[in-house]
């Protein structure tokens, strides 16, 4: 059940990729998120170093659940940057596509 609950945000990626594309911070859509979500996953995995022994396993599971989120974020922002970057050579773009993953 721990298992699950860390590895939930994989399952809704979809839905993170589309709210980064449609919902600006800071002023920009991409480069904020990824920025934040660095931080937070520094954060967590800090948290998770320092006090992981002493709080237990719901601890443990929290720090990783925010670490996946983190996780997530970043690999849907660079999934829509991939497709991005691969739209602008429209002659190669399945290769670029392929190349860049």
């Amino acid at each position: 059940m721990l298992i699950g609950i860390i590895n939930f945000p994989w399952v809704i990626k979809l839905i993170f990729g589309l709210i980064f594309d449609n919902v600006s911070l800071c002023g920009s859509r991409r480069r904020s998120y990824l920025l934040l979500a660095c931080i937070c996953n520094l954060a967590s995995l800090v948290a998770l170093i320092l006090f992981a022994m002493k709080h237990g396993k719901i601890f443990l599971t929290v720090c990783l659940f925010l670490t996946q989120i983190c996780m997530t974020t970043c690999d849907a922002i660079t999934d829509a940057l991939i497709v991005q970057a691969s739209r602008v050579d429209s002659d190669n773009a399945a290769a670029n596509l392929n190349t860049l993953t």
